[in-house]
C-alpha cells in the first residue's frame, strides 16, 4: 500500500524501520518483565540484553554501509 504513495525502496525502508521499532519496544517490555521476576530470569534478561546490543551494533553498522553504497550508485 505504501508503494502507491512512495517509491518502492523508500516504502521498504519505512516498513523495515517500523518492524524494527516494534521489535525493540516489545523486546524491552519482555526483558523488563523478566528482570521484574528476579532470580535466574533477571540474569537471563541481562544476558539477552548484552547479546542483542552486540548484534544490533553489527547490524546497524552493516546497514549504514549498505545504505551508503546504495546512495553512491
Amino acid at each position: 500500500m505504501l508503494e502507491t504513495i512512495l517509491p518502492r525502496r523508500l516504502a521498504a525502508a519505512g516498513l523495515t524501520a517500523g518492524y524494527l521499532v516494534t521489535a525493540v519496544v516489545l523486546g524491552r517490555m519482555g526483558l523488563a518483565q523478566l528482570r521484574a521476576a528476579g532470580g535466574t530470569s533477571a540474569q537471563f534478561a541481562d544476558e539477552v540484553r548484552d547479546m542483542v546490543s552486540a548484534t544490533a551494533g553489527r547490524v546497524v553498522s552493516t546497514g549504514a554501509d549498505a545504505a551508503r553504497d546504495e546512495l553512491n550508485r
